[in-house]
């Protein structure tokens, strides 16, 4: 697995802007409502005057104290962009600047990529709480030609209640579309055995993260005695976490998110290691802008096998507002089809969604 931009390459600039982009509407979870996307992007500037873009999110739920961590990193990461990973703040932090700087460079060699394809087949998701929503949300990805859908879970009350959801999504969507679902941690040990064993006559393809990221040996355990595949999004927030699941045999898919774990290299660098053992992996994001999307659409690009042609959980360009680019993303019949060429973006909409600057002129 390959990906350009590993490269060195000279810079003249770098400068990054933070923007705050609302959501058409509340994003609901099984830990939280989101309502904005608090970004930052960033700029390299070439000596041949080449522009690469890559962006630093964290978890949309992520607290004011980690928002005013990854503006100061940013800051210090500009005054060294060859290094860009700054030591003395957490490892979210630092992997959310890293992966900004690392999507930034591979933006910057993306022309020497223009033979790989950029279309990557993706699932869509359906974060609606009440069940007639829901299916309303089925049908509409029906017709737009998806073949797989997430589910977002966790927040049903009892196990007959999440039965009674999932089983009118079956009904509806037909036996031929795969169905995921995302808990989001939100099950203790208990309950997820109880409804892993529950839904499994409903074909679910896999759930993912049922109990909370940490408790790896409660993943492991669960794993071992489920009729249900079992994926893990954020107990992967690290190549070194991702080997500590795997290490373990916690999961039979890890759920990579770029943005999380220090950029497309480092995504990729999982991926090889999940492949060493036989797991899965499918590519996500973190409800990013268009940047970020982008550069996690390169990534599952970028893989081979079985993981290069399943669904990956990139169709959230329209959750936000703005995607921040000059031609917005499309999903056409279940794909999603990024430019060959650089990213370019829509100054106007990125001005408009400003909140701050950093020059760094080099």
């Amino acid at each position: 697995m390959t990906l350009a931009g590993a490269g060195g390459v000279t810079l003249a600039g770098a400068s990054a802007i933070r923007v705050r982009i609302p959501f058409r509407q509340p994003f609901a979870t099984a830990v939280g409502t989101w309502h904005e996307r608090d970004a930052w992007i960033v700029r390299l500037v070439a000596a041949d005057g080449r522009v690469g873009v890559g962006e630093a999110s964290l978890d949309p739920a992520s607290d004011p104290p980690s928002l005013a961590a990854l503006a100061l990193a940013i800051r210090a990461a500009l005054a060294s962009p060859d290094r860009a990973t700054p030591d003395d703040t957490s490892d979210q932090v630092r992997l959310a600047v890293q992966a900004a700087f690392a999507g930034a460079r591979a933006d910057l060699e993306c022309a020497a990529a223009a033979t790989a394809s950029t279309s990557v087949q993706v699932n869509a998701t359906i974060a609606s709480e009440r069940l007639d929503d829901v299916l309303a949300a089925v049908e509409a990805a029906l017709r737009a030609g998806f073949t797989c859908l997430k589910l977002k879970v966790g927040g049903e009350p009892t196990t007959a209640h999440l039965l009674e959801r999932l089983t009118a999504v079956r009904a509806l969507a037909g036996d031929d579309v795969e169905i995921r679902l995302d808990a989001n941690g939100a099950w203790d040990r208990a309950t997820a055995a109880e409804r892993l064993h529950a839904i499994a006559p409903l074909d679910i393809a896999y759930v993912e993260q049922p109990i909370p990221p940490d408790d790896i040996e409660g993943l492991a355990r669960l794993r071992r005695g489920s009729p249900v595949a079992i994926a893990v999004d954020e107990s992967i927030a690290s190549p070194a976490a991702a080997r500590a699941i795997l290490d373990t045999s916690a999961a039979d898919m890890l759920v990579v998110k770029p943005a999380r774990v220090g950029g497309p290299e480092a995504a990729l660098v999982i991926a090889t290691m999940a492949a060493e053992r036989g797991v899965g992996v499918t590519i996500s994001n973190l409800l990013e802008t268009g940047v970020g999307l982008i550069a996690a659409i390169r990534v599952a690009a970028a893989l081979s096998g079985p993981d290069r042609t399943r669904a990956h959980g990139l169709a959230t360009a329209d959750v936000l507002v703005a995607d921040l680019l000059a031609a917005p993303l499309e999903v056409r019949d279940g794909r999603i089809h990024a430019p060959d060429e650089p990213i370019r973006l829509d100054e106007a909409t990125l001005e408009r969604w400003t909140v701050d600057r950093i020059e760094a002129d080099r």
